[in-house]
């Protein structure tokens, strides 16, 4: 390695260093001393908060810092306590949809650290899931590794106060599920897996009565997370929240957004 390279890894190394340090310091962390509540699992590992902190961390660091990992980490931190019992090792994972913005991605990135992170850890959670609304999401857990589980999907739905009217019930709905079907159901390359991300618009027209129309057009989104490895774990992440989009966002509305930590997926609705 010449000296130019390994200048440039001293200095990417000092800047990753510096901003975990400034994550530390900015951040109220709750350390054992400042919680006096503590669980049956903390009293039984009393390295357990420094080992979810350091791991809530890593994650936060490496999508700030890396954009090459397309705003996706993933972390163990090993339990190296020597014990009777099996270890107790701490998994994270954080990822932002795109949004275009990596200074978006960022901002929300380090908000959820920080909710994680401060007083209101206290008593410690050996689990949390955690949303930034549409932009980014962030989850640790103790013991269990659930990065590669199909049954550890959770959703988060909203939706406009608005709402787009047509004279027959559920119309609208069935045809927004029609626009996105070809982008979930159709083929999958290999190297689009890495980061599946796919919009389509498309016109629909819809009877206000007998004798009257609107044209809307459609605008859907879909993007699975890189933790998605296989077309089939992507494919059955989108086919649930398109679900959820029946369930958490009924009546029409004119937007609706349905994330998980595996996958997003949205539409909006613009009268032409």
């Amino acid at each position: 390695m010449g000296y130019m390279s390994l200048r440039l890894v001293l200095i990417k190394a000092t800047a990753f260093l510096l901003l975990l340090l400034l994550l530390l310091l900015l951040v109220p962390i709750a350390t054992s001393n400042d919680c006096n509540i503590q669980t049956i699992a903390e009293q039984n590992d009393p390295g357990l908060r420094e080992r979810i902190q350091a791991a809530v961390a890593a994650v936060t660091v490496n999508i700030v810092e890396y954009r090459n990992l397309n705003g996706f980490a993933k972390i163990t931190i090993l339990d190296k306590t020597i014990k009777d019992t099996p270890p107790n090792n701490v998994y994270a994972l954080g990822w932002c949809r795109r949004t275009g913005d990596p200074a978006t991605c960022k901002r929300c990135v380090l908000n959820l650290s920080a909710r994680i992170m401060n007083q209101n850890n206290c008593p410690l959670n050996t689990r949390r899931l955690v949303f930034g609304d549409s932009i980014c999401f962030m989850r640790y857990q103790t013991a269990f590794k659930f990065f590669d589980d199909p049954n550890t999907i959770y959703f988060k739905a909203d939706h406009s106060p608005g709402v787009v009217r047509s004279i027959w019930p559920g119309d609208f709905e069935s045809k927004v599920r029609a626009v996105f079907e070809p982008l979930i159901s159709g083929p999958i390359f290999p190297y689009q897996l890495k980061n599946y991300y796919f919009t389509a618009k498309k016109l629909i027209t819809l009877w206000q009565g007998f004798h009257a129309k609107s044209v809307v057009e459609v605008q859907v989104t879909v993007q699975c997370a890189e933790a998605m490895l296989f077309q089939s774990s992507c494919r059955k992440c989108l086919s649930v929240a398109l679900d959820q989009v029946s369930k958490g966002c009924r009546g029409g509305r004119q937007w609706c957004y349905v994330f998980s930590g595996r996958c997003f997926l949205k539409y909006s609705a613009t009268p032409v």
